[in-house]
């Protein structure tokens, strides 16, 4: 007795659906210039070389597409300001991996308006070097249009991440960094800020260089256990600028010896885009019962920028101009502000 043959079923198979997009369909205030563009789906997908792309924005072909994985990198550029903007992506132009495309995939966003900055050409050193000047010059000339690369030392005083970098991209990034968070152990077999051969190499290169100080203070007077971190730290930043206090003796002995420190850099002819006393603030802003992180913070706004000038005053006696100041915001920290006569630069903790 024969058996009954039944049509085989094709099982339905699924086209990509889009999980997210960065920007997200929608966005409003984007910053003008290059964007780009992180497209994520719910499996691995594929799509045509950048060369023949026919993902548009506003009608106009967009040739910098890039797939891995389930995601696709699309990078636009000259996008104007004040402007709306839709990119699409064509019925059957990314693949999943059942090799069915997916359908039309539109998302739309728009760019901000021209900020009204008043954004001053001037270093607020008194005489900042030329080479700093120059920095600052470049800095400005870039700013709102292009990202600058950068790496920090790992852990204080190398090119270790440069390195890394280099090795997996071919190129350096523009900017290192360095953090004399080791300060009180220098010079050491292991440590010492007075080999700047490195940073001349990397500067001689057209690199740019900057530093930060995680600023290592006696968490009590006479002890030897030292920590920048608030928490268990009886170091006092109100009494830091108080003359006599052992907190004022600990911190013109530091001061003094980073002067050193950076002057080598000035005879040199090296500008240091300089990031102290950063994040400030941190979490008492953000959470109910909220605390700072650093001791530089701990004591509130008043003596935190008491502090920020004592150290600008102190630097320009000893005449470092070489000096580029960088404050770090974590927002909602106004009160933190040391004022536009002490800082050049403002960056953003996100």
């Amino acid at each position: 007795m024969a058996c009954k043959e039944e049509d085989p079923k094709i099982p339905d198979l699924d086209a990509p659906a889009l999980l997210s997009s960065v920007p997200e369909d929608g966005a409003e205030e984007l910053t003008p210039g290059d964007l780009a563009i992180l497209l994520t789906f719910d499996q691995n997908i594929t799509c045509p070389s950048s060369s023949h792309s026919s993902i548009t924005i506003n009608d106009a072909s967009i040739n910098r597409v890039f797939a891995s994985m389930k995601e696709v990198l699309i990078n636009v550029s000259g996008l104007e300001e004040s402007k709306n903007y839709n990119l699409v992506i064509p019925e059957d132009f990314i693949f999943g991996s059942t090799k069915v495309g997916e359908k039309e995939t539109k998302i739309s966003f728009s760019t901000r308006e021209a900020a009204n900055e008043n954004i001053t050409t001037e270093l607020v050193t008194e005489t900042p070097s030329p080479e700093a000047q120059n920095v600052y010059d470049f800095l400005l000339d870039n700013y709102g249009k292009k990202i600058i690369s950068a790496d920090i030392s790992n852990v204080a005083l190398n090119t270790n991440e440069a390195e890394w970098v280099k090795q997996h991209t071919g190129e350096y990034p523009a900017m290192t960094t360095v953090d004399y968070i080791f300060v009180h152990y220098s010079p050491a077999n292991w440590i010492d800020y007075n080999n700047i051969d490195f940073i001349e190499d990397w500067w001689n290169n057209n690199g740019l260089f900057s530093a930060s100080w995680h600023w290592n203070v006696p968490i009590a007077q006479g002890s030897e256990d030292y920590a920048f971190y608030s928490e268990n730290n009886n170091f006092s930043t109100a009494n830091a600028i108080v003359e006599g206090t052992w907190e004022n003796n600990v911190i013109k002995a530091d001061l003094e010896e980073l002067s050193g420190y950076l002057t080598l850099l000035k005879e040199k002819n090296i500008p240091v885009i300089w990031r102290p006393l950063h994040e400030a603030s941190r979490n008492i802003y953000e959470y109910q019962d909220g605390t700072t992180w650093f001791w530089w913070g701990a004591d509130g706004a008043e003596a935190y920028k008491k502090l920020w000038i004592y150290m600008f005053d102190y630097f320009e006696e000893q005449g470092l101009n070489n000096l580029i100041w960088v404050w770090t915001t974590q927002t909602k920290d106004n009160a933190f502000y040391p004022g536009d006569e002490y800082v050049d630069i403002v960056g953003i903790y996100i």
